[in-house]
């Protein structure tokens, strides 16, 4: 089976969907399985990076999920 994944499918999910996916690591595998499934990836926007710059505590976290889950930065 071979998996055909474009990254030119988005979902945009506010930043405190992403926060909490993020803080709540067992939510990540059904989440990426419904990515893949639906070849779909997480949108993320200036507008996360202005949002969440100050939030310092789940930089890490954030860069778990991003690094694992399908994402990618968009233009505005």
């Amino acid at each position: 089976m071979t998996l055909k994944f474009t990254y030119s499918n988005f979902i945009y999910l506010d930043t405190n969907i992403l926060s909490h996916i993020a803080k709540n690591k067992g939510l990540m595998p059904s989440l990426f399985n419904f990515l893949i499934k639906n070849d779909l990836c997480i949108a993320i926007s200036d507008a996360h990076f202005a949002e969440l710059h100050d939030a310092k505590n789940l930089h890490d976290y954030l860069v778990h999920l991003l690094i694992l889950i399908p994402s990618a930065i968009i233009k505005p």
